[in-house]
């Protein structure tokens, strides 16, 4: 459509009214948060900076870190094979985990990111498949399934699987079968 066209002024009209409802809102909270760059980092980099971080963190903590073995999961701790996802804090105050697919993986890490906090949770792959909700039902192997996690109070469920890095190292381990 042309710029004259008045279908195009119209909607750029109602755009701008819009703008400046979004513009007037508060500041960005992620402003001068050192997660700063991954609330503007392009969607599709997000979750492949979230693999990175987590695996980083595993790393760190001496844990056995080691490849992939096929598809369907970030990397191993030793035979347990680790998906990852990574959810930054919605406007409503929630963390949504999308996409969560029935595929090659034994536990899941979800790491949820705020400006000023990080919470890090290892869901065995059948609490999670239990506790997600359906997202999209498709053709077989394409049905996903998202999480929807409340920030100022997780469901209790979620506990023996983290919030805390060390409950969540603890959780992994649980999953290497080292602790009780």
């Amino acid at each position: 459509m042309a710029i004259g066209n008045p279908d195009f002024l119209m909607f750029s009209g109602l755009s701008s009214q819009l703008e400046a409802t979004y513009a007037a809102g508060a500041p960005s909270p992620w402003i001068g948060s050192p997660f700063q760059w991954i609330s503007e980092a392009q969607s599709g980099r997000k979750g492949a900076i979230g693999k990175k971080l987590v695996k980083q963190w595993a790393e760190q903590e001496g844990l056995n870190v080691r490849g992939k073995s096929g598809r369907g999961h970030a990397f191993r701790i030793d035979s347990v094979r680790i998906a990852v996802k990574l959810s930054l804090i919605w406007a409503d105050g929630i963390f949504v985990f999308e996409q969560i697919r029935d595929e090659n993986f034994d536990v899941m890490s979800l790491l949820a990111v705020e400006p000023r906090r990080v919470r890090l949770w290892v869901l065995p792959k059948g609490v999670l498949w239990d506790k997600a909700d359906w997202q999209h039902r498709g053709t077989a192997g394409r049905d996903t399934k998202w999480l929807h996690i409340p920030a100022t109070k997780p469901p209790a469920w979620l506990s023996p699987y983290g919030g805390t890095l060390t409950k969540a190292r603890r959780a992994l381990e649980q999953a290497n079968g080292l602790s009780a």
